[in-house]
């Protein structure tokens, strides 16, 4: 599969779900991911839409004819694309982890450590970090 997420820094309350209404013209797979993203699966549109860079700049124009601005990530699974358009990366390695988490306590104790990116918590080793972090 192939996720698109759509993230608005700038969205007002409520136009989520226009906007999400609106993607439904590319894919009948909209996610609204609140207070400001929308997941779209798009592997089955690509060919109608003319291959994955065409449906990404239609996705642009459109976005931008109704007034908005958003940062568009493309990944194979919907996590990896929303964190890509969180951090504004083109690496899931190079996110921030305060892109890819919400949890205030464990974001400092990782910082605590020197951890700033999801690649450098990749490199940690798992059970030591599940000991520590639970």
């Amino acid at each position: 599969m192939l996720w698109v997420a759509l993230h608005f820094p700038l969205l007002p309350q409520g136009a989520l779900e226009t906007i999400g209404a609106w993607a439904c013209q590319f894919t009948p797979k909209v996610s609204l991911e609140p207070p400001q993203a929308l997941l779209l699966e798009i592997e089955g549109s690509l060919r109608l839409f003319g291959g994955l860079e065409a449906l990404k700049s239609k996705l642009r124009a459109g976005i931008e004819d109704m007034g908005y601005s958003a940062e568009l990530a493309t990944a194979a699974t919907p996590r990896a694309a929303l964190w890509l358009s969180y951090g504004g990366c083109k690496s899931v390695r190079n996110v921030p982890l305060a892109a890819a988490c919400d949890d205030a306590e464990s974001l400092s104790f990782l910082k605590n450590l020197g951890i700033d990116t999801v690649g450098e918590l990749m490199r940690l080793p798992r059970e030591g970090l599940a000991q520590r972090c639970g």
